[in-house]
């Protein structure tokens, strides 16, 4: 894996809950991946429709459930997200929405490696 991808503390404790195996990490990565492209896209569109409240509560619910999962990488890029629409600024917000996207491509391929 080219990044670290989930916070291995985290990670334990999921497996920990379940008896040492995988099975609460996988269905919650699982959850987790399906509600993320769901909201990415919602992003997206609340973005170009300058739908600015819309699109704050989506980038911060998936913050929040980013840090859950102890997904940093992804909670660092939403919590700079979330930080430019509260100011209004929406200067590299795209690049940031691609950045995001492509980083939910090693959760999937960690999620692969776990099932």
């Amino acid at each position: 894996m080219k990044d670290v991808v989930i916070d291995s503390n985290k990670a334990n404790e999921y497996r920990e809950l379940k008896g040492g195996t995988n099975e609460l990490l996988i269905r919650l990565l699982e959850k987790y991946i399906s509600t993320a492209e769901d909201y990415i896209s919602k992003a997206k569109i609340s973005f170009s429709e300058k739908d600015h409240k819309t699109l704050y509560h989506i980038i911060h619910n998936l913050k929040g459930s980013s840090l859950t999962m102890g997904l940093l990488q992804m909670s660092e890029i939403l919590v700079e997200l979330e930080t430019q629409i509260k100011q209004n600024n929406f200067e590299n917000f795209e690049s940031m929405l691609q950045e995001l996207q492509e980083k939910l491509i090693f959760v999937r391929e960690y999620f692969a490696t776990l099932s």
